[in-house]
């Protein structure tokens, strides 16, 4: 029962959150910013964790690492992404609250690390405004505003399991969908002659896709060190087949509005491919290191590329520190403490210009008995340049979550 509670507290601080209107122009492009993992642990640590495998936690970026799920887990979590936009004249800072998924993990048989987890997460999210007000004009005053809002999430369902030698491969079912709006208005004066004018571009995505991930055995003894331990290489390829998309086209004013829709076209997003190690050091240091790669010159929207993309290149480095711990430690010695870098070479590019993104990161878990505890973990990101008239961005992202460990279906003993 404390433990539904806990969800619901989750669920009212989600809703009380206001959010200031705005967001990221570069969103305005393709299917808006990637969220590469829904984990509040994982963005601590550098943001991706390809090799990151651990009992009493779910990740939904590779598979493979459900292999040690040792009892049925929930976890819940709410992502606060903050932004301060500058450019050569104008700088503006907005808050977006979003719910950064559920996922549940099961144990189905520990001996061979065959798991089932499911949950549904966000994949991107587009969140921009951008205001001008023209006056001393040859016609009345007027207010011109963009904006654009929604983005893609999906429901996945997988499992892991062990192969001889010890390798662990794992795999996912991913379910596609969400929409984005965009608008264009033009406000006049409530004095003005003239009439305000509106145009809605809307697309609504469905379709599916698969994630595979693969960990190797217990490589650490290749290095023949006492401190190095449960070393791991990690692998994980996710594909997306092309996304069905339905469009269509509002335009509006005094006389009413105007709906051209148009047949289903199809949005193209490349493939994602990510390598990683994990090993833990003298007993009480976990470290990951990753890197990423995703083709986004290969983007289309109704096969049509754009010159604003280009590939994504992504590394990270994290730790994560946590004492041995049992049923019966304190609470200060159950206290894991985490931390990140990653360095990304985004999808975006501009006037030739390509937009990277230098990110800090660190957390905290706090635990509210063995095995269940509340993670926050927060980032501090880098973004964009002013040169050749683009934006500068320093971003804040905040997420918080609670996950429970429960032991359900537990086989007695004969």
């Amino acid at each position: 029962m404390k433990k539904i509670q806990y969800l619901i507290i989750l669920l009212v601080i989600f809703n009380v959150i206001i959010n200031a209107s705005g967001g990221s122009l570069y969103t305005r492009y393709g299917v808006g910013d990637a969220m590469y993992n829904s984990s509040t642990r994982v963005l601590s640590m550098g943001g991706l964790g390809t090799a990151l495998q651990n009992f009493d936690y779910l990740s939904d970026y590779n598979p493979a690492n459900w292999n040690r799920i040792n009892s049925t887990r929930v976890e819940a979590s709410l992502f606060v992404n903050g932004l301060t936009m500058k450019d050569n004249a104008n700088k503006s800072t907005y808050f977006k609250a979003l719910f950064n998924g559920f996922k549940i993990g099961m144990p189905i048989e520990r001996d061979l690390g065959a798991s089932l987890v499911f949950g549904l997460s966000p994949e991107s999210f587009v969140q921009y405004e951008t205001v001008e007000q023209k006056t001393n004009t040859q016609i009345d005053d007027y207010t011109t505003r963009y904006e654009g809002k929604g983005g893609l999430s999906k429901i996945f369902f997988g499992s892991s399991l062990k192969l001889p030698y010890n390798f662990v491969i794992g795999a996912s079912y991913d379910y596609y969908f969400g929409s984005i709006q965009y608008n264009s208005s033009l406000e006049f004066l409530s004095s003005s002659e003239y009439e305000d004018a509106l145009v809605r571009r809307e697309k609504e995505f469905r379709g599916m896709g698969f994630n595979v991930g693969l960990l190797t055995p217990d490589m650490s003894p290749i290095f023949n060190s006492e401190k190095i331990k449960d070393f791991h290489l990690g692998l994980t390829f996710k594909y997306i087949a092309n996304l069905k998309t339905d469009t269509s086209l509002v335009s509006g004013s005094l006389l009413g509005t105007k709906v051209i829709q148009k047949l289903p076209v199809y949005t193209h997003i490349p493939y994602r491919f990510g390598v990683g190690v994990s090993f833990i050091y003298d007993n009480n240091y976990l470290i990951i290191a990753d890197y990423l790669y995703q083709p986004w010159t290969k983007y289309s929207f109704d096969h049509k590329t754009t010159d604003n993309f280009q590939d994504v290149h992504k590394v990270s480095l994290g730790i994560e520190h946590r004492n041995n711990m049992s049923r019966f430690s304190t609470f200060i010695d159950q206290i894991v403490l985490r931390g990140g870098i990653s360095y990304e070479k985004t999808q975006y590019k501009f006037n030739g210009t390509g937009i990277n993104q230098l990110s800090l990161s660190t957390g905290v878990s706090l635990p509210l008995s063995y095995e269940n505890s509340i993670d926050v973990g927060f980032l501090l990101g880098f973004r964009g340049t002013q040169d050749n008239n683009l934006i500068k961005e320093t971003i804040y992202n905040l997420a918080v979550s609670i996950s429970f460990g429960e032991v359900w279906f537990l086989r007695a003993d004969r």
